[in-house]
């Protein structure tokens, strides 16, 4: 048994870390912090030109089928350099969550995520605060058994004070609409605890 990453994922980290050493320098962060949407401009694009917007959807949905092992080394190179934005709420969490639901809803959604046109922001169980939800075009939030999609103008986010510049926090006021009720039940809440494990691996 062989307990280290393979020579294809030591490639692709290594692209990932030779994007944001370019991309993600300390002046561009600043710049970012203070900026309206919080974001190193086209930063984004080029995060879902190599692939890492789909990195976490299967194949048959649209996305490289790429696994956990994969995901780590892409986080701890955005970590190390501090990427702002909504890359671990996007790409470990939201985008797996819908998979795991499975209805046309979420299947439309999942295409737009893989080609990097959409990004997501989570919040599920106790969390109190939505990160990014000023910028992402979508935010997935639960509410006892259901998980609602709401768009970025169905909320009323009043700003939270956060230690780090790269994640803006908010409290969000919103109102549970039939027409975002994307999954509920114990199935939808199963999925949903897994999509929080997710998240802390990340």
């Amino acid at each position: 048994m062989r307990f280290a990453f393979t020579e294809e994922q030591i490639l692709f980290r290594d692209s990932v870390r030779g994007l944001l050493d370019k991309a993600c320098a300390p002046s561009a962060l600043r710049a970012a912090w203070e900026s309206d949407d919080g974001a190193v401009p086209e930063l984004w694009e080029k995060l879902a030109e190599l692939g890492i917007t789909a990195m976490s959807i299967s194949e048959e949905a649209g996305g490289l089928g790429m696994g956990p092992l994969d995901w780590i080394l892409v986080f701890e190179e955005a970590g190390r350099v501090g990427v702002p934005g909504p890359l671990a709420e996007t790409v470990a969490v939201g985008a797996p969550l819908l998979e795991d639901l499975g209805s046309t809803s979420c299947n439309s959604i999942l295409e737009e995520v893989a080609a990097g046109t959409t990004q997501l922001t989570v919040r599920l169980g106790s969390t109190e605060f939505v990160a990014h939800a000023d910028s992402t075009k979508l935010a997935l939030l639960q509410h006892g058994h259901s998980l609602y999609a709401l768009p970025h103008n169905a909320l009323d986010l009043v700003p939270q004070e956060s230690v780090d510049g790269s994640r803006r926090l908010f409290r969000a006021i919103w109102n549970q609409h039939e027409e975002h009720l994307i999954a509920q039940g114990p199935k939808a809440t199963e999925a949903m605890n897994r999509a929080l494990d997710r998240g802390v691996l990340a």
